[in-house]
């Protein structure tokens, strides 16, 4: 294989530079692409073990025999990103391999309510990684609130040693595109397994707490039919006594009177059904929210609201009111419509 590359500064001791070559199928081999020198040349060895095609995964530098030192160089080449190497070689044969340029000096991460961010990590290479808190999280997926999250790339160029994990998971945002999976399977990743949101929101919507909502909401939707119930019940029971206002609309009280009595009096009770019902509803979130547990299998690492979401009360609220609005009106009307039948001649 061979390597172009320019070399800004190779250092004051001999070095030597090495690439990582990812085999299909196969372990890792570390070629010897020979010793240093300053400005742009060809590196190059034979290889043995990529009949069936080797990836390019790094590169690195290797102090000769004896000769330990710091060294600092940049290499920017056709076949490998722009990268630098600064620090300390390591004892031989170990290497020293090639960040990315611009890879800041401590690896931002979001931390958890109530976990101190450390000011090291394991890496994706393995080895320990400078971090620096720049969020706090309620908690992250997956591991509650026991981690820490950082930005995939970065953390790839964080890394000194070649990433060699065994297993690890990405998590994607929701604007990546569907074609990020092959692209990660292109890069040289072996996806064993994906999951989605929508996967996980169906499985928890099968879960004992979803089933449990449900019935709650069947139980709202019987409490509303009892409701208009008993307004279509106190209309019928109005019907039927209400001699006193056709009395009162033969001795002259004028047809709009009589249903502003109706339409107010049927109105007032709705009104005063859904205050009343907001209240309920809030004296069983103050005493019982603290104790329910919020997932079947106990998980409790999520924080609990401390209020519902408005949008789940205002609406039901809505479609509740609604019906009982709808009922009333059509209460009133029907005893309305029943006097004046009675007051004609």
């Amino acid at each position: 294989m061979t390597v172009e590359v320019t070399v800004a500064d190779a250092g004051a001791v001999p070095v030597r530079l090495v690439a990582l070559l990812l085999p299909a199928g196969a372990a890792p081999l570390v070629v010897d692409l020979g010793p240093l020198t300053a400005g742009r040349h060809a590196y190059g060895a034979p290889v043995f073990g990529c009949a069936g095609g080797c990836r390019l995964a790094a590169l690195g530098a290797r102090a000769t025999a004896g000769g330990a030192s710091r060294v600092d160089l940049t290499v920017d080449g056709d076949s490998v990103a722009p990268a630098r190497l600064t620090g300390a070689l390591p004892v031989p044969p170990d290497v020293l391999w090639l960040g990315r340029a611009g890879t800041p000096e401590r690896l931002a991460v979001a931390g958890t309510h109530g976990e101190a961010v450390p000011d090291a990590v394991d890496g994706v290479d393995g080895g320990g990684v400078p971090v620096a808190a720049a969020a706090t999280l309620d908690a992250l997926p997956r591991v509650g609130r026991g981690g820490l999250v950082a930005d995939l790339e970065y953390a790839v160029w964080s890394a000194r040693r070649p990433n060699l994990l065994a297993q690890g998971e990405v998590w994607l945002a929701a604007g990546a595109p569907p074609s990020t999976v092959d692209k990660l399977a292109a890069a040289g990743l072996a996806v064993r397994d994906t999951t989605s949101r929508d996967e996980l929101l169906t499985t928890l919507d099968r879960d004992a707490g979803a089933l449990s909502r449900r019935f709650h909401l069947v139980a709202a939707l019987f409490a509303v039919v009892l409701a208009a119930g008993a307004l279509g019940l106190t209309a019928a029971v109005d019907a039927a006594n209400a001699g006193d206002l056709v009395v009162l609309r033969r001795q002259g009280l004028r047809r709009w009177a009589v249903g502003r009595a109706l339409y107010g009096g049927y109105g007032a009770r709705v009104l005063l059904a859904g205050l009343l019902g907001l209240v309920a509803g809030g004296a069983a979130w103050a005493v019982t929210s603290a104790y329910l547990p919020l997932f079947a299998d106990g998980y409790t690492d999520l924080p609990r609201p401390r209020l519902p979401d408005a949008a789940a009360v205002a609406g039901p609220l809505a479609i509740g009111l609604g019906v009982l609005v709808a009922t009333a009106i059509g209460s009133a009307a029907w005893v309305h419509s029943g006097v004046e039948r009675r007051v004609s001649p």
